[in-house]
């Protein structure tokens, strides 16, 4: 299985992700985020909870949407990741 860094830069470049790999990147992020002091930071405990009530589509935006040729090319050129 690919890491949790090429599968995330795969579904930037709205490339191609198994179901797999996109049920373990959740969980990864998931565990991640628990991890996380966020209780120790009141703005990104309020924004964790903003991202986890909110429709991901609209959450991460135009800009970051994998399906914006536009936030797809700059993601080709401006995050250099293999």
């Amino acid at each position: 299985m690919r890491t949790l860094d090429q599968i995330t830069t795969a579904v930037r470049r709205s490339e191609s992700a198994t179901i797999l790999e996109l049920t373990y990147a959740i969980c990864a992020y998931d565990v991640l985020m628990s991890k996380l002091k966020v209780e120790e930071i009141p703005t990104q405990l309020q924004e964790y909870f903003i991202a986890s009530d909110s429709d991901p589509k609209k959450y991460i935006e135009w800009v970051n949407d994998p399906v914006n040729a536009d936030a797809v090319a700059w993601h080709k050129a401006f995050i250099k990741t293999e």
